[in-house]
């Protein structure tokens, strides 16, 4: 097996060693939390003396906001489950405390079993975020934080931007004060920074509401995937009402042309017949079954279609409203980055004309 194709369980030998219970800022003795002390050590195998032993500790929450990721992120992929956040049984003394000991031992092994699970697929181990999990103690949530990643690389490029700006803007008006021939070039020019710096604010209002519209048009993927749930529901709800015809119209032919499966009652039918009355009787309350269940299965039939025909408008619908909006932002944003670099451009232009032209002093 080649380097490239190793998973994190075939590098390392994971588990969680110890649990430690741990205080909030709360003086109340039901505000702690429980921490797992993930250990990964480099398997002799691999043979590579770079790779070291790592320890971190990591909160049940934060095992709940990984997997939440890895769900959004590989929709295609069975990620494992992870374990009850308390003993539900009710023959349990402590179901009702989650940091007993008993409760916290048990998910101790189930959370081992579901990193170990983890790390041994190809994909999911191949993860940036899998894998500063379980060996770094920084840096996992940034790359977790969906919301934290659509804005931030924007945001702080401008915040950036405004900070150099800013801090020239305040050397060239204190270097003013030093020099004689280029003193007032120099205050100019820092008044220029200052007055582009002061507009980034603004800028980075703006690109916020920009992300605001982006992070609600992600929420509507679980609307989205909750209708297709639905749909599955249907489908599973009709299939059902179709197998318990079938099974009706077996019994019914099978009674009426004398193939009883063995009963008390068959075996007495057998032994000493049915009189015609019963006979007739019995196979038209069959068939009246049969008449519910065939019609259980056009109504369920009746409402998949409905379902379709009514999920499908919507879902072309909102495609396009969502690429109008989409358009339409896209389009903002662009304008926005546009007004930002024509800003920029008149401040610079500014600057250069302030030691290139020779202006009255302010």
């Amino acid at each position: 097996m080649s380097e490239e194709t190793l998973t994190l369980f075939d590098r390392y030998d994971i588990s969680i060693t110890n649990t430690e219970r741990r205080n909030t800022s709360s003086i109340s003795i039901q505000d702690c939390y429980i921490v797992y002390l993930i250990e990964c050590r480099p398997r002799t195998h691999c043979g590579s003396s770079e790779i070291e032993s790592t320890c971190v500790f990591r909160r049940y929450s934060d095992f709940e906001t990984l997997r939440n990721y890895l769900t959004a992120k590989y929709s295609w992929i069975i990620v494992p489950v992870l374990p009850e956040k308390t003993i539900s049984h009710t023959w349990s003394k402590s179901h009702q405390d989650r940091t007993s000991v008993e409760v916290v031992e048990r998910r101790r092994l189930l959370l081992e079993r579901f990193l170990h699970h983890l790390c041994g697929h190809p994909t999911l181990s191949s993860d940036s975020a899998v894998q500063n999990f379980v060996l770094q103690n920084d840096g996992w949530k940034q790359i977790v934080d969906i919301s934290h990643v659509l804005n931030k690389r924007m945001a702080d490029r401008l915040f950036t931007l405004y900070q150099a700006h800013n801090m020239f803007g305040r050397l060239f008006s204190d270097w003013s004060g030093t020099e004689d021939k280029l003193g007032d070039s120099l205050q100019r020019a820092g008044h220029y920074l200052d007055s582009f710096s002061g507009q980034i604010e603004e800028f980075l209002h703006e690109e916020d509401a920009l992300m605001d519209f982006i992070k609600q048009q992600a929420t509507y993927c679980e609307v989205i995937r909750g209708i297709v749930e639905k749909h599955e529901q249907l489908i599973e709800d009709t299939q059902k009402y179709e197998n318990n015809l079938g099974v009706k119209k077996t019994q019914r032919d099978a009674y009426a042309n004398g193939k009883m499966n063995f009963s008390v009652n068959a075996l007495k039918a057998k032994l000493f017949g049915d009189n015609q009355d019963t006979r007739y009787a019995k196979i038209e309350c069959m068939d009246a079954d049969i008449n519910d269940a065939t019609l259980h299965c056009q109504n369920a039939e009746v409402k998949l279609n409905e379902f379709n025909k009514n999920a499908v408008t919507e879902l072309e619908f909102y495609k396009n409203m969502k690429e109008d909006q989409f358009r339409d932002i896209l389009r903002a944003y662009c304008l926005l980055q546009a007004r930002i670099c024509k800003t920029a451009l008149k401040s610079w232009t500014n600057i250069r004309d302030c030691f290139t032209i020779e202006q009255p002093p302010l």
